[in-house]
């Protein structure tokens, strides 16, 4: 499995056709995109829990979701 997230507080991952994705996942990779909490989708709160927790909630929320 991939596990893609975003890059960015203002990023957001929308559907549409990505050419690498369907690479990987001809060769039988599962691709996973996350909009980890701080994403603006997410609502202020999240927003609000980074301040001193950049890379750190980001990097739980993403590993969460791939355990799930």
């Amino acid at each position: 499995m991939i596990v893609v997230g975003t890059n960015k507080l203002k990023m957001q991952i929308v559907s549409r056709f990505r050419a690498l994705p369907y690479f990987f996942n001809l060769l039988g990779y599962g691709i996973l995109f996350v909009n980890f909490r701080g994403s603006l989708g997410n609502g202020r709160d999240c927003v609000d829990s980074l301040p001193g927790h950049i890379g750190d909630l980001d990097v739980k929320d993403c590993y969460q979701v791939r355990e799930n």
